[in-house]
């Protein structure tokens, strides 16, 4: 796996987006990607933003990503086009969580990213629709809120500062 580099994404996305990304702290997150065994073939991300996490996804670690948001920003496309990543990202905009969680039930995915609402229920709920993929990263994990969650149900704390939370489901643990 070839981690890309954060200068290269700071180059396409530019300082002010990545701040705001998991990619934050230089090369942690495709450093953390890298930790991932087996590479999973399809993920889900809930999050989207301006798309560098879904770029860092695609470029690190999956064939395809699923990505959700409740808003639009024009620059993800552009981003994605200039990485040449375009064609392995599905981009949704779904504002109601019902018609999300359709949306993902019918997907089939070996891997999630959350990266959402920073809050115990909201996390949860992000959990209770991606967990059937097995293996769940979550990026924030130093809010209270979230690392409380995280906590209840078993993820360990990855990256430093414990920014990351992995959470494998009891069938894959012993697989993984």
């Amino acid at each position: 796996m070839k981690l890309m580099d954060y200068r290269f994404i700071k180059e396409h996305a530019g300082e002010a987006v990545l701040k705001q990304s998991a990619l934050n702290k230089e090369n942690e997150f495709p450093m953390i990607l890298s930790m991932i065994y087996p590479q999973p073939k399809i993920c889900i991300e809930l999050g989207t933003l301006r798309g560098v996490s879904t770029a860092v996804l695609v470029k690190n670690l999956c064939d395809i990503v699923y990505t959700f948001d409740i808003k639009q920003y024009p620059e993800c496309e552009s981003l994605w086009n200039s990485l040449k990543v375009l064609p392995q990202i599905v981009h949704y905009i779904v504002k109601e969580r019902n018609k999300e969680k359709e949306i993902i039930d019918s997907l089939s995915a070996d891997f999630a990213f959350v990266d959402t609402i920073h809050d115990y229920e909201n996390v949860k709920l992000d959990f209770e629709m991606v967990k059937k993929c097995g293996r769940v990263l979550f990026h924030d994990a130093h809010f209270p809120e979230v690392r409380k969650f995280l906590k209840e149900i078993g993820a360990q704390l990855w990256g430093r500062e414990g920014v990351f939370g992995y959470w494998i489901n009891e069938e894959a643990r012993a697989y993984y």
